[in-house]
């Protein structure tokens, strides 16, 4: 009679049968993909400026001014970035100008696949402030986060990779909201094509697919093709549930180009809104964006400028 291995040792073999496989990134940077894309939506309106100087080597500094037509009755946000970078870690420190305070620390411990990461936030105008912890395990197959988030927010994720394209993950999360205790779960699906050589640019998946499910959010996918030459494209889509217990789809389709020293990108969501944005490398250390959104159903129309310095 041939014994039947246990659950421990079945796992114990199908986790060394994929060591060898890629690791598939943070549950978090699912999508990433298709936010480089359709993150146009960031954009903003009137002008903006960064202004980014490298003191040394670790060391440096930004300034970001931002005139935006909800930015300019109380003169324009400005904000001073700080930042430290070490080969076991970094750190940074943010102050705009409404008040608020943010500083990012990260460290390596003991092994270069462990990281932990401290972040705090303090706002002087409703005397608010924020705390989080978060530790992080990256192996050779898997990538593993753990989050704690003050008050009492408890947050775990992992993905895995399972074949030479393809990885799964899971999250769960503990979040008390007021006398309540909100659990949520969900798991997500990750495929990727074969690798795509690109010249001056790196290697990438020629395609990249990803769909999460949950709880809380039922329901969400994403999609980026990359072409041979210079051009992606990308598409999203989602169902939520909305505060007046019903559901909510939302999609979104984009593309980008990339020419010789520019990049344009451009996006329609369900609502017909459309947003492009230019990005002009005029020389290498400033670069232009002109930015604009169609919106006519709700007759919303703007136009924006920024100007990236690098001294």
């Amino acid at each position: 009679m041939v014994p039947v291995p246990s659950w421990k040792d079945s796992w114990t073999s199908f986790w060394n049968s994929t060591s060898h496989l890629e690791n598939p990134g943070k549950y978090d940077d699912l999508g990433g993909e298709t936010k480089e894309i359709l993150g146009v939506m960031e954009f903003s309106d009137g002008l903006r400026c960064d202004v980014n100087r490298q003191l040394s080597e670790r060391f440096g500094v930004s300034h970001m001014l931002n005139m935006g037509q909800e930015d300019h009755k109380s003169g324009g946000t400005y904000s001073y970035t700080v930042s430290y970078s070490h080969p076991k870690g970094f750190a940074f420190a943010k102050y705009d100008g409404e008040g608020r305070v943010t500083g990012r620390f990260q460290r390596q411990l003991f092994t270069p696949r462990v990281k932990a990461t401290l972040q705090s936030s303090v706002q002087s105008a409703n005397q608010q402030a924020s705390l989080s912890a978060e530790l992080e395990y990256v192996g050779d197959s898997s990538h593993t986060i753990m989050k704690f988030e003050k008050p009492g927010i408890i947050e775990v994720s992992t993905m895995k990779s399972i074949w030479s394209r393809g990885a799964v993950g899971i999250n769960m999360l503990h979040m008390p909201q007021g006398d309540q205790i909100l659990n949520g779960m969900g798991v997500a699906l990750k495929l990727w094509g074969r690798p795509l050589v690109r010249p001056n640019a790196g290697t990438f998946p020629r395609w990249v697919w990803t769909a999460t499910m949950s709880n809380l959010s039922p329901f969400s996918s994403t999609f980026t093709y990359r072409t041979t030459g210079r051009g992606d494209f990308s598409t999203e889509f989602g169902v939520h549930p909305t505060p007046e217990g019903t559901v909510d789809t939302h999609w979104a389709i984009g593309a980008q180009y990339y020419f010789r020293t520019s990049r344009i990108r451009a996006r329609v969501d369900k609502d017909l809104v459309v947003t492009a944005i230019i990005e002009e490398l005029v020389a290498p250390t400033l670069r232009l964006s002109v930015m604009g959104l169609l919106d006519h159903w709700h007759q919303k129309y703007k136009f924006g400028m920024g100007i990236s310095f690098s001294v």
